[in-house]
């Protein structure tokens, strides 16, 4: 398979183009929970098209072009009347770019850090500032080390 990391979604379409491959996908799923009240919805109030940066095939950029539905919530006092459903496998909420480039800019950052990553990446054809590297590594949790057994403070000052 091409794009392993797209298996949560239908591919429609996959276009390319002088250095981009575009690939068209819609969701799968029939019904998505509200995440207000968490009933499931099936009515489709509109779609929408949310475009995506994927990890490079070969020297070409690839963009997703994932059709997402907006439901509607029939449950009576919810908050939410319409909702646009998620595909969490694929991007986060909010995302531009994909789980899959993400977790690559961001193996990137733990290594060469802001200006050294954002240099190299280009090279993999993905197209991210210096700014963007270190925020991604700076949203990564720090790992948990031991506790220290002792602590001491250090009272000497001139």
């Amino acid at each position: 398979m091409l794009f392993p990391q797209l298996a949560g979604v239908v591919l429609e379409q996959v276009i390319t183009e002088q250095q981009i491959v575009r690939v068209r996908a819609r969701t799968r799923s029939v019904a998505a929970s509200c995440p207000a009240c968490g009933v499931p919805a099936r009515r489709v109030h509109a779609y929408h098209t949310r475009r995506l940066a994927d990890v490079p095939v070969g020297s070409r950029t690839v963009v997703v072009d994932l059709r997402v539905r907006r439901l509607v919530c029939e449950a009576r006092g919810c908050v939410r009347r319409t909702f646009r459903e998620q595909v969490r496998q694929v991007a986060a909420r909010y995302a531009r770019r994909t789980v899959g480039l993400a977790a690559l800019i961001v193996d990137l950052a733990v290594v060469l850090a802001g200006r050294a990553g954002a240099a190299v990446l280009p090279r993999l054809a993905v197209k991210v500032s210096r700014t963007t590297v270190l925020r991604l590594l700076m949203s990564v949790p720090a790992p948990a080390g031991p506790v220290p057994a002792v602590l001491s403070v250090d009272d000497f000052a001139l």
